[in-house]
């Protein structure tokens, strides 16, 4: 069919708005068979990750055999080179990423001349692989899921076509296939191969099973003809006519009728889903929405230009009537207005069909896409989406526009009378509905559900100020427009009694048509009610008691929640069939509206209660309680949804995520190199606004409550808010809970938290109550503020006296021998070299500092002594220091010292009682200032060297004859001065955040923080330049691990590039190399490099604390426990029993609890075990995941969990010195836990 030689063509441009493109050329063989193609330059990636072991790859290796491909990759957690077929290797191995294929680098031969994708569909994720669609949209694909076994009796939506619809949807031609051991059915087909090539696959449905799809083998595929074209950019996609469509452009295009009329159905579809792939879904759905109202405003246009504007018209009639001068006149108009109505309707009907006529294909075009839209937000891009599956709305009935009864046949005994606004006669009336261009979010899963919520949508404020006779609405009604406005109308809705069950009826349908597009939905009844709702609250026109429309719609609100019955089962009436508003009552009291009921929506029936006074009225004070008790619930639900969306946005422009929001809403925080918020010592409060604690909607349906009732939305801002809010920070800690389970955490805090969020006694607490319970459940609080070292010179604590954090004192001199004769130099010399290693061991065995004594990234003390010190010498005197003003600016200063630090020296310098601790120790710095007076300090060199602060400390005494050691500092938390400093320092703290927010941007918009030249010099030479001077591998892998674990701000997978490490580092002689060799080198395998768009890549691979790093991306899920036959966490004796005091173990302040896959001493533990722990603890992963754990393997085979994991998931508990089985219930019973 044609040789294998290109012919190329050039083709122009076709769209002057550069909306459609054709491609720069077409590469074709004229059609060749695609054998030849695939044995010329097919190309092949196929899944043969862990999942495919046995049958199912043997099914994989066998078809593409068949079909002949000339070069084969295959792909797991990473992706080998293309090579012969062959030469492959059929095996099984690793984990499961298709976008391997294409990242880092692109594995596709430049040369392809067609695409294979095969996979068993079990992919953790598909949107990287997603990104990477327009890769191949060039050529022919075959996307082919495979399966072990005969699965012709399977339904088509138990396969994951998800992975690889973003391909199907960006290339010209290809095929989906699901190829299991018997035979290949097809699912979807496009491009070259429809028509009369390939066989045409039925609709797809949630039902549709395997065997009803078409069988084709890989001989069929192969003789298709097929032809590749000119590659394309991401961001456009090939048309049915091989021309190209940006889809940027699309979005911005003016003229949509004339872009309409160039796309076909399929291509409609297809350019649907490219959006959904891009994460545009949402800009295109308004986009598609505005060209629908367009259309219609085309169709009301043309009608307006046929209709009879003369005097003799209707509208000109209506002109007259107003200007009548008598009875007699307006009588005789209208007469005439009835019979002109009777005609023009016919003709004003003839001309909408005409004018609808000419929009009928743009508009199915139109709508043919919502659908897609709506059903890719349902499913994704599954199978069902691809056969357009929708929700429920898709099984509902649909009434008959030309069919509903006339409003001349309703029993109006009863109906309330008005004037109406056409003929000025009183009687039964009915208001005009305006037309609704687009009712999708009326008929969602979420608005059968919502359906009061929904009903308060702009959208659905369809009610017009307009009043029409009831015998002279059905005219109204057939001409489809306004007789005022001349805009298009759906209905008029009669204002009957609601119950009379044929009056019900009429009102329903039209309901139906005005609402949900003519489906026949019972909810319609609430999605009115609280459209009318909104109505009465919002316009000036619905004012009820004042206005003929209010009125009238306060009247019929009534008549719904009267004669309207929600049947048992349903979310409001779950118990019994029962009115709306004998329902509304009886949930009053219940979870359904203070748990499961959105903010929204309980804001809704609230205020329906207190607008339609039922039988059981109810007190402002009670509806206000319900409200409290529904806000107090909100905050852990919608903590747990941030935490479950893992967001870094805003609430409400304020800057702050929620973690931190909710965190700042009860104490002041500092915030540290990650970006966290934490608690600062001393500064605990009440909630003093609800902005922090829910979401922008929400916080709106509060105040649409609070408003008709009167009551200030300070009044709704309750003591007890203040505990929920610090027992949801301390329980909802993992998004991997339901909604509903993080509430009964939170309730099960205290009783207090567990009043405020009951309906019978939210707002109980009070704020003496509230304040004791915050500040004794702080962090801060919970670490117990221990003794410091007292200043025994300017210089710093002690250098003969280590004071530990259990409150004993240690003589450092102990084991030092007096040498007779010695010089006094020699003594103090050997003196230091002792207190040296003696000072060494201690600090590393209390503050986890190097053994040396040196700050390290895990060391918990803080350099406090020696920033006071520093800033003592710069701005201040002793007498200085007795001044309660300088006290406080001088405190606050060294703060701002200690927090400024960087690098693994800076040690915890995010501590919570920073402040605290210094204003601790001022007078202690002033007291060894006067006992060292004969010493200039300003003088000395700083740092001080230790010898030299051994010899001031020393004196004239020596090491045999020390006195008693200083006394520890320690000031009572409710020391007046201590508080009163404590204020200041909290005063100056806000002045300086305010002005930096001021400095934040220069009148030029410039930012005040941008990189300076010297900075920007420092990255040139980083990349490539002038780094000289030696450099300390193995400091620089512990500061790249400190960095890359706790500092940097990196991408959600880990990765930085290799130059923001660099700058971040203070290593001179580093270079991109130094990155590599030292990641290279690691024994620990503690690093990975890549390279993505000629940049160089590294990330740590575990070990996080960053908030920006997600473990989805970081870490490869672990499914099955015999993946992991030993899993083993070292720790220590103490931390063994903080163990078992809380539960379980925890992840700290990391992303999640480490563990090694054997014992520290074990060949294939390379990292995850510290050697030199006491214990090791197995833990039951099987017994973990049934617990809801999640268990993930890193680059460097440490298994992670973000935990807890309770204590009944360990195995055993061993200690390492001999071997020995740990007794945990000893423990527990010696430590009376």
């Amino acid at each position: 069919m044609g040789d294998s030689t290109f012919t190329i063509t050039n083709v122009a441009t076709s769209s002057s708005d550069g909306v459609f493109l054709a491609p720069r050329s077409e590469l074709r063989r004229e059609l060749t068979r695609l054998s030849v193609l695939m044995n010329g330059a097919g190309f092949a990636a196929v899944d043969n990750s862990d999942s495919t072991r046995g049958a199912p790859l043997l099914v994989a290796q066998r078809f593409v055999q068949s079909l002949g491909v000339h070069k084969v990759s295959l792909w797991n957690s990473t992706c080998d080179a293309p090579r012969p077929l062959r030469e492959i290797c059929w095996i099984s191995t690793g984990g499961t990423e298709p976008q391997t294929i294409f990242s880092p680098q692109n594995f596709v031969p430049d040369d392809a001349s067609c695409f294979v994708f095969m996979t068993d569909g079990q992919v953790w994720s598909t949107e990287e692989l997603a990104r990477h669609a327009s890769v191949t949209a060039h050529l022919p694909s075959l996307l082919i899921i495979f399966a072990s076994g005969d699965n012709h009796l399977s339904c088509v939506s138990q396969f994951n076509v998800s992975v690889v619809m973003a391909h199907f949807t960006a290339a010209f031609t290809a095929a989906v296939l699901i190829v299991d051991a018997e035979c290949s059915r097809l699912i979807a087909v496009k491009g070259d191969w429809l028509g009369d090539h390939l066989p045409q696959p039925p609709p797809l449905t949630d039902t549709l099973v395997l065997q009803d799809c078409p069988s084709v083998s890989a001989s069929d595929l192969l003789d298709y003809p097929s032809r590749v074209y000119e590659p394309v950019d991401a961001g456009t996609i090939y048309l049915a006519d091989g021309s190209l469509l940006d889809l940027q452009a699309l979005l911005r295009v003016q003229d949509h009728f004339e872009s309409l009329s160039q796309i076909s159905q399929a291509d409609i579809e297809n350019i649907t889903r490219a959006y959904f792939v891009l994460g545009r879904l949402e800009e295109w759905r308004i986009l598609l929405n505005r060209w629908l109202v367009s259309l219609d405003q085309r169709v009301a246009t043309q009608v307006q230009a046929s209709s009879d504007d003369s005097s003799t018209g209707v509208y000109g009639l209506l002109r007259r009537l107003r200007l009548a001068a008598n009875d007699s006149e307006r009588e005789s108009l209208s007469a005439q207005i009835r019979q002109a109505v009777a005609t023009g309707a016919s003709q004003e009907r003839q001309a909408r069909e005409q004018a609808s006529r000419s929009v009928r294909g743009p508009r199915a075009l139109v709508n043919a896409a919502l659908d897609t839209a709506l059903a890719l937000s349902i499913s994704g891009m599954s199978a069902m989406s691809l056969g357009r599956l929708s929700n429920r709305a898709t099984r509902a009935g649909t009434i008959d526009r030309n069919a509903i009864a006339e409003l001349v046949s309703l029993d109006a005994s009863g109906a309330p009378q008005e004037e109406d606004m056409i003929l000025y006669e009183e009687g039964p009336v009915a208001l005009c509905f305006k037309a609704m261009s687009d009712t999708e979010h009326n008929t969602s899963d979420f608005a059968l559900n919502q359906a009061l919520r929904v009903g308060q949508y702009p959208a659905n404020a369809v009610i017009e100020p307009l009043l029409v006779a009831l015998e002279f609405a059905d005219g109204i009604e057939r001409s489809d427009t306004s007789p005022l406005t001349r805009e298009r109308l759906s209905v008029c809705l009669p204002i009957v009694p609601l119950a009379n069950e044929h009056n019900r009826r009429v009102v329903f349908e039209r309901l139906c048509l005005v609402f949900m597009s003519g489906l026949s939905m019972q909810h319609v009844w609430l999605v009115a009610l609280s459209s009318i709702l909104r109505t009465l609250e919002t316009q000036e026109w619905a004012a009820a008691g004042t206005t003929p429309t209010g009125r009238l719609l306060e009247w019929f609100a009534v008549q719904i929640m009267e004669h309207v019955i929600l049947p048992e089962g349903s979310r409001l009436s779950p118990d019994a069939s029962r009115p709306i508003n004998e329902a509304l009552v009886a949930i009053l009291r219940s979870e359904v509206l203070t748990v499961h009921s959105s903010v929204e929506e309980a804001s809704v029936i609230l205020r329906l209660m207190h607008r339609f006074p039922t039988r059981a009225a109810f007190s402002n004070a009670t509806l206000r309680q319900s409200m409290l008790a529904r806000i107090a619930v909100a905050v852990p639900q919608m903590h747990r949804n941030w935490l479950q969306n893992n967001r870094a946005d805003v609430w409400a422009d304020q800057g702050a995520t929620s973690l931190s929001a909710l965190l700042s809403s009860i104490c002041d925080t500092r915030v540290d190199a990650r970006g966290a918020h934490i608690s600062i010592a001393g500064t605990s409060r009440l909630v003093a606004s609800l902005e922090p604690l829910l979401p922008p909607h929400a916080l709106q349906a509060v105040i649409a409550f609070a408003n008709p009732l009167a009551i200030s939305i300070e009044d709704l801002v309750v003591p007890g808010l203040s505990l929920v809010v610090r027992a949801t920070l301390d329980c909802i800690t993992s998004p991997d809970i339901s909604s509903y389970e993080a509430v009964q955490l939170v309730r099960s805090y205290t009783n207090d938290v567990a009043a405020e969020m009951n309906v019978n006694t939210a707002g109980i607490v009070t704020s003496e109550q509230a304040l004791d319970t915050i500040r004794s459940d702080l962090a801060w609080a919970r670490v117990p503020l221990e003794p410091m070292p007292p200043f025994a010179t300017p210089f710093g604590p002690s250098t003969l006296w280590f004071y530990t954090s259990d409150g004993t004192v240690v003589d450092m001199t102990q084991g030092f021998e007096m040498i007779a004769n010695e010089s006094r130099s020699d003594m103090v010399l050997r003196l230091t070299d002792h207190v040296r290693g003696a000072r060494g061991r201690l600090m590393a065995r209390y503050y986890g500092s190097s053994p040396t004594g040196s700050f390290i990234a895990g060391t918990t003390a803080v350099p406090l002594y020696k920033e006071m010190s520093k800033e003592y010498q710069q701005t201040g005197s002793a007498e200085d220091l007795s001044n309660w003003e300088f006290t406080s600016s001088f405190v606050h200063r060294v703060v701002q010292r200690l927090v400024g630090r960087s690098g693994p020296s800076a040690g915890n310098v995010y501590a919570e009682t920073l402040e605290r601790y210094v204003a601790m120790l001022v007078p202690s710095l002033r007291d060894s200032i006067a006992r060292h007076a004969c010493v200039d300090v300003a003088a000395e060199p700083q740092p001080l060297p230790l010898l030299r602060r051994v010899e001031l400390e020393l004196g004239d005494s020596s090491p045999d004859m020390l006195g008693d050691a200083l006394e520890a500092v320690w000031i009572p938390q409710d020391d007046l001065r201590l508080i009163e400093t404590l204020t200041r320092v909290h005063q100056l703290r806000e002045a300086d955040r305010i002005a930096a927010l001021r400095r934040r941007r220069r009148p030029d918009g410039t930012d005040v923080d941008e990189v300076s030249a010297d900075a920007q010099a420092k990255r040139g030479a980083g990349a490539g330049g002038n780094r000289s001077t030696r450099l300390d591998v193995e400091r620089f892998q512990r500061s790249m691990t400190w960095y890359l674990r706790h500092r940097a701000a990196t991408r959600p997978d880990g990765y930085i590039t290799v130059d923001a490490l660099l700058d971040a580092l203070d290593f001179p002689a580093a270079t991109a190399d130094s990155v590599l060799q030292a990641a290279a080198a690691d024994e620990k395998t503690r690093f990975s490099v890549i390279e993505e768009d000629g940049l160089l890549l590294v990330r740590a691979n575990q070990g996080h604390t960053i908030t920006s790093v997600d473990p989805e991306q970081l870490l490869t899920p672990i499914y099955d426990p015999d993946d992991v036959p030993v899993c083993a966490h070292g720790t220590y004796d103490d931390s063994l029993l903080n163990i078992l005091r809380s539960g379980g173990l925890n992840r700290m302040q990391r992303h999640a609890i480490q563990m090694a896959v054997g014992l520290p001493d074990d060949p294939e533990v390379r990292s995850g075990i510290r050697r030199g722990v006491d214990v090791v603890i197995y833990i039951d992963v099987a017994r973990a995941i049934r617990h809801g754990l999640r268990f993930y393997r890193s680059q460097n085979n440490v298994i992670c969990c973000p935990g807890p994991i309770p204590v009944d998931c360990f195995i055993r508990v061993i200690r390492l010195s001999n071997g020995a089985c740990v007794n945990l219930d000893e423990i527990r019973r010696n430590a009376g836990i």
